[in-house]
Order: structure tokens, then C-alpha cells, then sequence
């Protein structure tokens, strides 16, 4: 089989300029000074008078996030994009609690699914192709209604994280 010459310069080019792309827009390494979701929100809620403890992997139905300040107790779930342990979370609320959604910095009732999956498949693509993309947590928050937790600034978590991909960049 016989290729033409501009087909041969059109599939060397393309070659050249895919490789060139991997190598010059490499993933920034999550080194020292990358955060975790998990940490960021425990800095957060740190800021915002909260005594914290970070599960260092919680287990399936275990808050990796416990934040209490006097009365008021908050725990925090790392949810999958696909919102999958919602049941989960409910169970684990009593009747007087809150359960609410952050994702991006805004309070959501219920999860998203439209907007988490269609962004972790996004963040996913641009992996693939050697793009860095920012990690987008999604937490189910449960705490007691009368500590008003989703009155919290959730929106400086967003811009704490915004502000921390720039600057390791």
C-alpha cells in the first residue's frame, strides 16, 4: 500500500505536534505543597472556629471530616461524583439534623449528579490528555439545625482552592 507524501507530512506533524503538546502541558505535580480536599476543609473550617479532626481514610460510611464548636457538630463526607451514598448519609442523620451539599462553594439539598459527573468526567478528559485540572470535592455536610452550618461562607472554600492551584502552578 502506497501513501502519498502529504499524507505521510500530515501524519508526522500531527505525531509531532500531540507529543509536543503531552510534554509541554504536563500535569502540575501534586507535591508538598498541593492540598487535599480534605485538608482544605479542615482549614476552613478552622477559620471559622471549628475544632477539627481529618480521618486519614475513612472507611465506607465514615465522615472524613469531624468539626465541633460548643454545642454544634459537623461531619463531613467525601462524595463520589455519581452521588452514590446519598441513602447512606441519610441514614446516618437523625431527624433533627441538616443534610445539605457543597460543591463548588454553594449548598445544594440534594447532590448535583448533573454537574459533579459531567465535571469529574470533564477533570477525567483532560487528565487523559496530559492537562492539569483542578480536583472539585463534593461533601455531604451533616450537622444539628440549630448550629445553621449551611449559613457558613462555603464560597471562600471554593476561592481558597482557586487561589492555592494558581499559586502552585
Amino acid at each position: 500500500m502506497k501513501f502519498s507524501r502529504g499524507f505521510k507530512f500530515l501524519l508526522s506533524a500531527t505525531l509531532v505536534f500531540t507529543l509536543g503538546c503531552k510534554l509541554l502541558l504536563r500535569p502540575a505535580v501534586s507535591g508538598e505543597g498541593a492540598m487535599s480536599p480534605q485538608a482544605r476543609l479542615a482549614e476552613f473550617l478552622t477559620r471559622q472556629h471549628f475544632s477539627v479532626s481529618v480521618a486519614e481514610q475513612p472507611a465506607d460510611g465514615q465522615p472524613s471530616v469531624m468539626a465541633s464548636t460548643g454545642a454544634c457538630r459537623l461531619s463531613a463526607f467525601r462524595s463520589p461524583a455519581m452521588g452514590s451514598d446519598r441513602d447512606l448519609v441519610r441514614r446516618l442523620a437523625s431527624s433533627t439534623d441538616e443534610v445539605f451539599v457543597v460543591y463548588r462553594g454553594k449548598i445544594y439539598n440534594e447532590q448535583p449528579t448533573w454537574l459533579t459527573v459531567s465535571d469529574f468526567l470533564w477533570a477525567r478528559a483532560l487528565r487523559e490528555l496530559g492537562i492539569s485540572s483542578t480536583e472539585r470535592a463534593v461533601y455531604a455536610i451533616i450537622s444539628p439545625r440549630s448550629c445553621n452550618s449551611s449559613r457558613l461562607p462555603w464560597e471562600e472554600l471554593t476561592a481558597r482552592a482557586a487561589t492555592a492551584s494558581v499559586q502552585l502552578t
